[in-house]
C-alpha cells in the first residue's frame, strides 16, 4: 500500500495534530483545523478562505531568507 503524506507536513507553518482520537491537524493559517479538502488536494500556494493571509512555505525556502 502506498501512503501519500499531505504537503502540509512540509510547510514551516504546520504545527501538528491536536490531542485526542479525532484531533485536528493545525497550522498557523488554520489554528482550529486545516480543511480536509485543502490538506488532501492542494499545496496552498494561493490564498484560501480563512487562511489568515498565510500560505504554504516549504522548509527549504526559510534558509534562503
Amino acid at each position: 500500500m502506498i501512503v501519500i503524506a499531505p504537503v502540509c507536513f512540509e510547510c514551516v507553518n504546520y504545527i501538528g495534530r491536536l490531542a485526542g482520537e479525532d484531533g485536528e491537524y493545525v497550522c498557523e493559517a488554520f489554528p482550529n483545523g486545516i480543511p480536509e479538502d485543502l490538506m488532501l488536494t492542494s499545496d496552498h500556494k494561493e490564498p484560501w478562505e480563512g487562511d489568515n493571509g498565510i500560505q504554504f512555505e516549504a522548509f527549504e525556502s526559510v534558509d534562503s531568507k
